[in-house]
């Protein structure tokens, strides 16, 4: 098994390696990029999380105490029931919008549908931003 002590490895590039078992203490991994990483039973403790950008697979993951999971599946269901909530609309007032001959009421309406603002943004849980 290697040993690393206060060595500087920045840059260095690991590829299809085996670093299960092993052991980061007071590591500096700024500016790192994981990329099919596979990462399981990790224990964390004392770490800094900043400007991190996450996107994968997540079961069982607890920050802080929290289950975070549940959390994270509610908000991508709102997300995706909000998106389908303002494709509706959309799709229902440019039909309205033709049937009516495109009055100026029906432009104004279709101008506040592209103007939908998610459900549970900073307006509250509204379809319409005021």
């Amino acid at each position: 098994m290697a040993q690393f002590f206060r060595e500087d490895l920045q840059g260095s590039s690991f590829e299809r390696v085996d670093l299960s078992g092993a052991q980061f203490r007071t590591v500096d991994l700024s500016d790192a990029s994981f990329r099919g990483v596979y990462l399981q039973a990790v224990k964390m403790r004392g770490v800094e999380l900043v400007d991190v950008d996450m996107h994968g697979e997540i079961e069982n993951v607890t920050i802080n105490g929290v289950e975070i999971v549940p959390l994270v599946n509610a908000l991508e269901a709102r997300a995706a029931v909000s998106r389908l909530v303002r494709l509706m609309l959309y799709r229902l007032l440019t039909l309205s919008g033709q049937q009516a001959g495109a009055t100026s009421s029906s432009a104004e309406t279709l101008a506040k549908a592209s103007a939908c603002v998610p459900l549970g943004s900073s307006h509250g849980d509204t379809v319409f931003g005021t």
